[in-house]
Order: structure tokens, then sequence, then C-alpha cells
């Protein structure tokens, strides 16, 4: 009897000390980012199909460990905005067995802000993974923007190259606000919006001292992302019309080598010469924005006589420099009225367009029948098919829906009815970890 109690004992310490054994394993805790993340899985055996990505950091000159978001297979860094990436070391952990190799970047426009790297796992299988560096980290000690106060006063350190980041939702109402920056005196900066609004900003272009550019800029020559204005209204009262030169969203104007990535504009703009959605006249980059609204421009928006007025979408006026890339609008865009010495072009995304559109489309309304603008009126679904400095435009693989926009003619771009706007075969060759395209939908951001 007390021989079989001592194994009985003794199988009850060997199962005690395996249970334990079995839930240390169960509950061990994976790093998967800077925050110290666990794992979604627990057990930790080999599994041939495994492709994550579970760490990600660049050294030398800094350090910068990323951030690991798993619902969206995106990677975001937060570095300074002056360290050039191509310097850095790069350290990948990735599952068991998985390797890495970086595939592509942002077709080849800003290759040291956003890469992609493709794992495979043991089986084959692969995931894709897109690399973001935002810029503006604690690295740096950027200034953080609290309130339209904050924005405002970003003015007052114009000559500066600082940077600037969102630190919460800002609302503008009841305040009017200045454009930052103007023509000699452009914004060099960097601002990052960290996933927050700007709402309900009232920007009226006034002739005071600089402003005779329009927008959140004036003008812009550094670089602006993830900058969402929401309930925006930009104009030019009658009375200022005979000194303003442009009016956008964003930026009035934007010169070579600046950029504005992931960032959007919804609202109202009326003005009397170039408007655009995102930018009146851009000579910089345009990557994965968009714009909504109702833009125009024309004698009726300002009561001026303009002999040339351009509106788009995005832009009104392209220069050769200028870069729109996988971007969009589903804006009204309009030319009001003109003089009978005029040119009016309207375009679903540029109106004059120079530089080079890519992966892109527009799915709102152009309106191009100035009432007394009876010399010279175009429009176009795409690019406006007129006048002005089209015929140089570089278009690939972009789109435009001629049963909502009521035009068939544009400089370039093809167009498509609704149903073939809304069919997954249109969009051939659009990358994958950009956009997300579903039978019956127009394509929208991941």
């Amino acid at each position: 009897m007390i021989k079989n109690m001592k194994n009985i004992n003794y199988i009850i310490s060997l199962g005690v000390v395996l249970s334990i054994i079995s839930l240390s394993l169960v509950f061990q805790d994976f790093r998967v980012d800077g925050k110290n993340n666990t794992a979604s899985g627990f057990w930790p055996f080999n599994d041939s199909s495994e492709k994550d990505i579970i760490s990600y950091s660049v050294r030398s000159p800094i350090f910068a460990e990323g951030e690991i978001k798993q619902d969206k297979d995106v990677i975001l860094v937060n570095i300074p905005w002056n360290v050039d990436v191509a310097d850095m070391k790069t350290i990948i952990k990735t599952s068991a067995g998985a390797t890495t190799t970086l595939i592509t970047n942002d077709g080849g426009l800003i290759s040291s802000e956003i890469n992609i790297y493709r794992v495979k796992a043991e089986d084959g299988s692969t995931k894709d993974y897109k690399v973001v560096f935002l810029g503006g980290s604690s690295v740096v000690s950027p200034n953080k923007i609290s309130t339209c106060e904050d924005l405002q006063n970003i003015a007052l350190n114009i000559n500066s190259s600082a940077d600037y980041f969102l630190a919460n939702n800002i609302d503008c109402s009841g305040k009017e606000f200045k454009p930052i920056g103007g023509n000699g005196t452009p914004f060099r900066g960097n601002l990052l919006g960290n996933g927050f609004t700007i709402s309900n900003i009232n920007i009226p272009l006034k002739n005071s001292g600089d402003y005779r550019y329009g927008g959140l800029f004036g003008v812009l020559a550094g670089n602006v992302r993830d900058i969402k204005i929401i309930n925006g209204n930009a104009y030019i009262p009658w009375s200022e019309g005979n000194y303003t030169v442009a009016l956008g969203g964003i930026a009035g104007m934007q010169l070579s080598g600046s950029t504005i990535i992931n960032s959007s504009y919804s609202g109202v703009l009326d003005s009397r010469n170039d408007t655009g959605g995102l930018v009146g006249i851009s000579y910089g980059n345009i990557i994965e924005s968009y714009t909504s609204g109702k833009f125009s421009a024309g004698y009726y928006s300002s009561r001026k006589y303009g002999t040339h007025v351009n509106v788009g979408g995005l832009v009104g006026v392209q220069g050769s420099t200028g870069k729109i890339a996988d971007s969009y609008s589903n804006a009204q865009v309009s030319t009001d009225a003109g003089y009978p010495s005029c040119i009016e072009q309207a375009g679903g995304l540029v109106a004059n367009a120079s530089g080079k559109i890519i992966n892109s489309y527009f799915s709102g309304k152009v309106f191009g029948e100035g009432l007394s603008c009876r010399d010279y009126n175009y429009k176009g679904g795409l690019v406006s098919s007129g006048y002005l400095g089209t015929s140089s435009v570089a278009i690939q693989n972009s789109y435009w829906d001629v049963t909502v926009s009521g035009v068939r003619e544009s400089a370039g771009g093809v167009g498509k009815n609704t149903a073939e706007m809304k069919n997954v075969s249109t969009y051939n060759g659009w990358s994958s970890n950009i956009w997300n395209i579903i039978e019956g939908s127009y394509p929208i951001f991941k």
C-alpha cells in the first residue's frame, strides 16, 4: 500500500513540473516592436508558413526602432528628417526560418522615405511590409502643435528648417488663418500630422504683406506628411482679387524638391486664378494624397477680370518638375465665369500640366463653361485638353470617370465609365501596398 502511494506521489509531482514547463512556454512573450507588445501566437514551435517581421531598427548615425502595425503590415520609423536613410544600417528580425528582400520603393520618387520589404517563409509563401520613415521623432525634439494658435505661430519661425508635428486634432473654428510662408519667405521645415486632423480652417487670402499665395502654406519649400484638412474654406475676397497669384488647400505654391505625402484637403476653394485642391501651382511631389469638396475659379469667384484661370482637383498648374503619384480626387471642379478676353481651363486632377501623373484617378464632376469667357474655354477629365502647356505632360496608368465627370476629353490618361472605374482589372500594376482595390468600388488608400 505504501509503495503504491509513493508511485502516485511521484507521478503527481512529475505532472506538476511538466504543467509548469508547458505553461511557461504557452505564455512566453515575444517582443515585436519598441513598445514591448506581445505576439499574437503563443506556441514557440517553428511554423514553416510564418512570415512576420518581429522587429525592425536602424542604426548609425542614430538609433531608431520601428513600430510595427501588424494589422496593416506597416512599420513606422521615426527618424530626423535630415538623416540620410541610405547611410543607415538596417537590422530586421523575422519569424524563424523566414528571409527578407527589399523589393521596391515608392515608384522611385522618394526612395529614402518609403521602402517595401518582402518576407518569405520556409514554405515559400510571402508577405509584404511597407516601411515608412516619418521624421520628426523625439530624437530631434521637434515642435509640438496642439492648438490652432500653435499652427499659426509656425510663421514666426519661418526662416528656420524646423520640424513640427500635430499632438492632437486641431479645430480652427472662429479664426482667420494667415498662410504660413510666402513669396521670398517659403516654409522650409517639415510638418507631420501623426494621424490627427485640422478642421474648420478659414483662410481669406488678403493683400497683407507677402500673402499673395493662399492655403495652409503660402509657399512650400519643405515637406508635409499625413496632414488631413477637413471642412476647410480658403478663398480670395472680391476686393483682394488684384493682388493674388494662386490658391490651394495645402499650399498656394509648392517649390521643386518639396513633397506632400499621405495628405488631404476636404472643403471649399474659391479664387480668380490658379487653384488646386492641394496646390495652386506645383513644381514638387504629391504622393498618396486626395481631395474632395468644391473648387472653383473665375470672375464671379473674385470679381476680377482674369486673363488666365486654371483649376484642378489636385493642382491648378503643374510645372515640368512636378510629380503626382498614387493620388485621387472626387471633387467638383469648375471655372464659373471669366472675361471676354481670357483663358479658362478646368481639369479633374490638373488644369495645366507639364510634369508627371502616375497611378492616379479622378471620379468627380468637371464644369468648364465660363459664362463670359468666349475666347478660350477648355476642360478635361484628367487634365485640361486645351490651350496651355499640356502637350508635355507624362501620364501613366491614370484614369477618370467619363460618366460622372461629364467629360470625354483629356490631354492624357484613359477615360472609363463608372462600371469600368470600379472594376479591379482597370488598376493592374497599381501597388497593393498602397491601394485597397475592391470590385464594385473606387480604389481607396489602405
